[in-house]
């Protein structure tokens, strides 16, 4: 009598979602922390891409490309108000807004077409 075949059995374990704050807390103890990517991710239990993944996109969202023809653009909480858009080259438009967050979209994308033709 043949003995059954044994199969290996493949488990793959789904990443971890983390919250911007869970990213934001384990990059300052990262940079606290005066260990190498891959010291500080091996004792966190992550990966060092992961790790530097998180840090080149935080650092690409605090600070704008040199050249770059965009301004940040900071929608305020409260629906009424004023939406002031400033242009590098020092041009500045304010607009009173009463809007939802796609409306200050809408008015920002208007505002930027004429710079895109």
């Amino acid at each position: 009598m043949d003995k059954p075949k044994q199969t290996a059995l493949t488990v793959t374990r789904r990443a971890r979602r983390h919250t911007e704050a869970e990213i934001a807390a384990r990059l300052a103890e990262y940079r606290a922390s005066g260990l190498t990517a891959a010291e500080f991710s091996a004792r966190a239990g992550l990966r060092p891409a992961t790790l530097l993944s998180w840090h080149y996109r935080l650092r690409r969202q605090e600070e704008p490309r040199p050249g770059s023809p965009f301004a940040r653009v900071q929608v305020p909480a409260a629906r009424a108000g004023t939406l002031t858009v400033r242009w590098p080259q020092g041009v500045e438009v304010e607009v009173a807004v009463d809007l939802d967050e796609a409306g200050v979209v809408r008015v920002v994308r208007d505002l930027l077409a004429p710079c895109w033709r």
